[in-house]
């Protein structure tokens, strides 16, 4: 499970592309120092007609080209600030990574254990109604007879109903803690789905 949600879990996800967005921060930084070149290409197409004038009509075309290099020599430090912030913000979102990771482990291992606790308290509420179920039946039967009374057949029915209310508050626990496991590892999404 913890694999499942180390690679599959969204919110882990989304740390792990802001800790690439921040180291990829720092090499674009650190394109800055490089030299650039700049190449441009055009073409121009003037026409010009004047009544009166020197120049009654002029008319200019052709393609034009050109290119540039350009190196920056000194900024004020402003890049190596930048690089600087740019290291401190991926350190920080490396610590974020590893604290979101430590959480989900811990998470899961918390949500597991309660699933387990879940399932066991069900078995056990299961055959408590099995129990509460046989005893009801069993008083029943002697009430009939007139070995008991009517309140211990009322006690024998009470303890039946509970028992099957607490059946139905541990599946509730079980499914919740099961619903809880699955978002963590982000399957839910495939349940949803199908």
């Amino acid at each position: 499970m913890q694999s499942k949600a180390q690679t599959q879990n969204t919110n882990l996800m989304i740390t792990k592309k802001n800790y690439q967005v921040s180291a990829f921060s720092i090499n674009e930084i650190r394109a800055e120092r490089m030299p650039t070149v700049q190449l441009k290409t055009g073409y121009n197409y003037n026409k010009q007609n004047s009544e009166a004038g020197f120049l009654q009509s002029s008319q200019t075309n052709g393609y034009h080209y050109g290119a540039a290099l350009s190196l920056n020599v000194f900024n004020g430090f402003s890049v190596d600030k930048r690089l600087q912030n740019a290291r401190l913000s991926l350190k920080s979102t490396d610590f974020v990574l590893k604290d979101s990771l430590t959480k989900l482990d811990l998470a899961i291992q918390q949500n597991y254990n309660s699933y387990a606790m879940a399932l066991q308290l069900l078995q056990f509420e299961t055959e408590n109604v099995t129990v509460a179920q046989s005893n009801f039946d069993l008083a029943n039967e002697q009430y009939k007879v007139g070995v008991i009374t009517a309140l211990e057949l009322r006690d024998a029915q009470q303890n039946l109903v509970l028992s099957q209310t607490r059946l139905s508050a541990a599946q509730y626990d079980a499914k919740v803690a099961e619903t809880e496991l699955l978002r963590l590892t982000a399957e839910i999404l495939k349940v949803v789905s199908n």
